[in-house]
């Protein structure tokens, strides 16, 4: 999931990654995102001001 943003002529991208191994990516995969997506979207849309890259770990 991407959010992308510019401010004050500062542009910010946020790539939140979920890695899915063994047989049927695919399926694991949207299960995943069909189970937490909406939520992955509304934190990320929900920030006021973006965090420091060091709040990641």
């Amino acid at each position: 999931m991407f959010l992308i943003s510019v401010e004050n002529q500062t542009g910010v991208v946020m790539n939140y990654s979920h890695r899915v191994y063994g047989k049927d990516q695919s399926k694991a995969v949207m299960d995943w995102f069909n189970a937490n997506g909406h939520k992955m979207e509304s934190t990320l849309m929900s920030f006021k001001q973006f965090p420091k890259a060091k709040e990641f770990k």
